[in-house]
């Protein structure tokens, strides 16, 4: 939108989607989806440079083709057969296709394993990461690397296997249960609830917190007045999703800056669809530290909203640090797991 990029000699230019959603609080979605698309219009060199495309969900078979078509540049190609045949694509056209035996869900639990097509090779892909959308981004990563004519599959594959991204669906197992630290309610919880309609866990709680604002040092987009009117609706959403799919819920702090956590808990709790299935517990290292005493064998918690986040912004002008993640380890090491 700044322009910052529009002078930058790029080998390669690649977008895993475009979820016109994705960014309601701040931009119309048609807004939104131009943005995206100006990445790849009025590129300086265009025999130089690469694009590479992800025929993903939400992309419809015409909105990839207008994509494919945005400028004159060698394109490179990427998407799963299961997508491509839900949007009546041709799949043999992709040039890195995800794929699995008889359309069977590529997630579990345990970590992502599905098949793999480069160009004409197949290849079994097993990671701990556990949300299905992270394998569009790692077959965008195997199509750039491949472009850029650095890839080695082999190392590839043994470095993918054991691979985590720090508080982004972190994937922590102890005493029998799943712990997940992450930020954002959408589509994990569906995922989630898949695992638990193949009996791989048991019951979902989560621990779910809404931010404030004002505080001192956080950029003024913030408090724009499209954001702030559309906050209330974007918490009734998430709070109906959350009760939705969880068991139980811990409502909490995140980030309450200038306004009173209870205030903030107190909004959310008017949303939830049953009194029976939260209860609220102000400070979030206590949340985090109760869910995790009440927890049972084979149960997921989830911990959203703040991921790898150490800044807890609670006034407008004080923070205090510490991660979701430091916190739970120090319950774990009080229950001597």
């Amino acid at each position: 939108e700044k322009g910052l990029v529009n002078d930058i000699d790029f080998t390669i230019r690649a977008i895993s989607n475009i979820y016109p959603k994705n960014s309601l609080s701040f931009y119309e979605e048609d807004v939104y989806v131009n943005l995206k698309k100006s990445f790849f219009k009025n590129i300086p060199n265009e025999n130089e440079c690469k694009c590479i495309l992800g025929m993903c969900d939400p992309l419809r078979r015409e909105d990839f083709n207008e994509l494919v078509k945005i400028n004159n540049c060698e394109k490179v190609t990427f998407g799963s057969k299961y997508y491509c045949e839900y949007r009546n694509a041709n799949y043999n056209n992709l040039d890195y296709m995800i794929f699995s035996e008889n359309n069977k869900s590529i997630a579990s639990v345990n970590g992502l394993n599905f098949k793999l097509r480069v160009k004409d090779k197949i290849y079994d892909l097993k990671t701990k990461l556990i949300m299905p959308f992270i394998a569009n981004d790692i077959i965008c990563a195997i199509a750039i690397l491949d472009t850029l004519n650095v890839l080695d599959m082999s190392k590839f594959l043994k470095f993918i296997e054991n691979y985590k991204i720090v508080g982004r669906d972190e994937v922590i197992k102890k005493a029998g249960r799943t712990f997940v630290i992450g930020v954002s309610l959408m589509p994990h919880l569906e995922v989630f609830d898949s695992f638990k309609r193949n009996n791989e866990i048991n019951k979902i709680k989560l621990i779910l917190g809404t931010s404030g604002d004002n505080y001192k040092t956080w950029d003024k987009s913030l408090t724009m007045p499209k954001r702030l009117k559309t906050l209330p609706d974007t918490k009734r959403r998430a709070a109906l999703y959350a009760s939705k799919y969880c068991d139980y819920i811990y409502l909490t702090s995140n980030d309450p800056a200038s306004n009173r956590p209870f205030d903030l808990i107190k909004e959310l709790s008017t949303y939830m669809r049953s009194r029976d299935m939260y209860e609220v517990v102000v400070n979030r290292k206590d949340a985090i530290k109760k869910a995790v005493f009440d927890s049972k064998v084979g149960d997921l918690i989830y911990i959203s909203g703040r991921g790898n986040r150490k800044v807890f912004c609670n006034s407008f002008d004080n923070a205090e640090l510490f991660t979701d993640k430091e916190v739970l380890e120090k319950v774990f090491e009080e229950l001597g797991w």
